[in-house]
This record gives structure tokens, C-alpha cells and sequence, in this order.
């Protein structure tokens, strides 16, 4: 029972602990999802877009954590929309 309730812990954290971003980039509007942000000691930053699976470097950026749902709605669209 022991071992049954640390697995589902496990479960539960590898699961629950998944944050969410939209990245905007200021210059062009152009916006981003990812789930991982990798920050460079210059102040850029390197993502994979979810939405096309590029690998992309951002020397300037605005952050957003957003939920799944939004998440997944914007990697779900055609990436033509701006920031409003």
C-alpha cells in the first residue's frame, strides 16, 4: 500500500509541475509557446516553439505564464494573430 501511494506521488508531481508560457516578442509581435524557457547570461533567452518546433533566441521578450487550456488553444491556431 506503501509502495502504491509513493508511485501515485510520483505520478502526480511529474504530471501536476508543468508550466505554461506565452512569449511575445515586442519588436515583431510575434507569439511563442513553450513549457521551458532557457535564460542566457546576455539577458536572451532560447525556447522551442510548441506551435512550429523551432528552436528560437529571443533578445528581447515579454513573459507570460498562461494555463493549459490557453496554452493549448494558442498552439492549437495558425500563429497569424498580434498582441492586442
Amino acid at each position: 500500500m506503501k509502495k502504491c501511494f509513493v508511485i501515485l506521488m510520483i505520478c502526480f508531481f511529474a504530471v501536476g509541475c508543468t508550466k505554461y508560457y506565452k512569449i511575445t516578442d515586442p519588436t515583431t509581435e510575434k507569439i511563442y509557446y513553450t513549457t521551458k524557457i532557457k535564460k542566457k547570461g546576455s539577458g536572451a533567452i532560447n525556447i522551442e516553439d510548441k506551435r512550429t518546433g523551432n528552436k528560437v533566441t529571443l533578445q528581447s521578450s515579454e513573459i507570460e505564464k498562461i494555463t493549459k487550456n490557453q496554452f493549448n488553444l494558442g498552439v492549437s491556431s495558425t500563429g497569424s494573430e498580434k498582441t492586442p
